[in-house]
């Protein structure tokens, strides 16, 4: 699913848990990652900065 500036997306606990990117960092993730939606700030290619904190409708999902 490709996202764009703007879509609000939700961190799923598994598949982030599981990445390779958790794998080389720090396990534990903050709550509010999963609690709240986050708003896609900017998107290159295969990465995406995400803000975290947004308790609005979710129109998209992180997978």
């Amino acid at each position: 699913m490709a996202v764009k500036k703007g879509d609000l997306v939700r961190a799923v606990r598994e598949k982030l848990e599981n990445s390779l990117e958790a794998q080389a960092s720090d396990p534990r993730f903050p709550p509010y990652l999963f609690e709240t939606k986050g708003e896609v700030v900017d998107a290159k290619g295969d990465y995406v900065l995400v803000k975290f904190g947004y308790f609005g409708h979710h129109r998209a999902q992180i997978v």
